[in-house]
């Protein structure tokens, strides 16, 4: 019997739901964030799995690692991409794990790049990165915006202000590309 698993992670705690291919619940827990108690739980049916999908959280890796590293098939689910049942009024985790679990067996699961370990630390950096310099241009567009209507500003007057602002952002931006050259050069040695 083949059996397909869904785990909806959260911060404290992670929901596993176990289906076969009739889509009946063979096992279903919720458990603690602890690595331990979740391969205990997993370990009876470790030789039926053929996929756990782990919903794509800030606090995946962890899960992931740990699963893999036992040789459990896992894939990162794009939460995203994955739609709930149209029309439904009400979800909770069983049936968000449940529903991973059976896009898994359907082979219709979207999902996400598990990258390596050792590439991650980048990724991170690069995404936090670009999210603060998007929020630097968000803030000084809206500045630039908000003196415009406060004060009824000049064409020149606005390209003098967004110079000028500009400046400002990107003084934060060269060090970024500071840090990066530094953890790059480190890297390499």
């Amino acid at each position: 019997m083949k059996l397909y698993g869904g785990l909806d992670l959260h911060s404290t705690n992670v929901v596993i739901q176990l289906i076969n291919e009739k889509d009946e619940v063979m096992y279903r827990k919720k458990l603690g964030c602890d690595l331990d108690r979740i391969l205990a739980g997993l370990e009876p049916f470790k030789e039926t799995i053929e996929g756990l999908a782990v919903e794509s959280t800030f606090n995946w890796y962890w899960l992931v690692d740990g699963l893999m590293d036992v040789g459990y098939p896992v894939q990162l689910v794009n939460t995203a991409a994955v739609k709930q049942y149209e029309g439904l009024k009400y979800t909770d985790d069983d049936s968000d794990a449940f529903w991973l679990a059976h896009l898994m067996r359907l082979g219709i699961l979207p999902t996400g790049y598990i990258y390596p370990k050792a590439t991650r630390g980048v990724r991170d950096l690069l995404w936090a990165l670009e999210h603060r310099n998007s929020l630097c241009r968000y803030w000084r567009d809206s500045q630039v915006e908000n003196s415009r209507q406060r004060t009824r500003i000049s064409l020149f007057s606005s390209y003098f202000d967004l110079l000028f602002l500009g400046l400002s952002i990107n003084m934060p931006i060269d060090i970024d590309v500071s840090i990066l050259n530094r953890f790059f050069a480190e890297t390499k040695s």
